[in-house]
């Protein structure tokens, strides 16, 4: 009298995988930032999340201006324990110094204007940048502001710079001879 009783296989999930969430924190540069998960297995299926419970396939990716964003990631592995983490995506403002020329000259009767405008600090990002205005204007023996305005390219966001103006100084000084 044989009886025949199958046994049972059971392999269960591997603990100890581990990944390394890395977020990213830099100034505006007009490329495409997010986290980087990395110490992945063959196997391993990830997951975002901005608010930690709509997961997605797609890692969401960040070019524009952004306060602190938490990005979830959820790895899964039939063979592993799952595994959570997150990282923080921070672009700050681009910081850029506009400044329009300072000149001066002797009085000839004309008014001294200097259209130059030079752009400092981390400038524009390459195929970013801004038109000038310049309306500063000095006849007489004095000085003032050589005021300019300016805007933005098409296709330059204000959000992404931190812009600071500064205007630069016409100065006509006095002829000699006249009596």
């Amino acid at each position: 009298d044989i009886t025949k009783t199958d046994g049972t296989l059971t392999v269960t999930p591997a603990a100890g995988a581990t990944s390394t969430v890395t977020g990213y924190s830099g100034v505006y540069d007009g490329a495409a930032h997010s986290i980087a998960v990395t110490n992945l297995i063959t196997g391993d299926v990830v997951s975002y999340s901005l608010n930690g419970t709509d997961w997605v396939s797609t890692l969401p990716e960040y070019t524009d201006v952004t306060a602190e964003t938490t990005v979830y990631v959820k790895v899964e592995n039939q063979n592993y324990n799952d595994r959570t983490g997150s990282g923080t995506v921070t672009i700050t403002p681009r910081s850029v110094t506009l400044t329009s020329a300072t000149d001066s000259k002797t009085y000839d009767g004309n008014p001294l204007t200097n259209h130059n405008v030079t752009v400092s600090g981390a400038g524009f990002v390459a195929g970013e940048g801004a038109a000038y205005e310049v309306t500063g204007s000095q006849t007489d023996v004095g000085f003032s502001a050589n005021a300019f305005t300016y805007t933005l390219s098409a296709g330059t966001k204000a959000g992404n710079y931190d812009i600071t103006k500064t205007d630069g100084t016409l100065t006509v000084t006095p002829a000699a001879g006249a009596t």
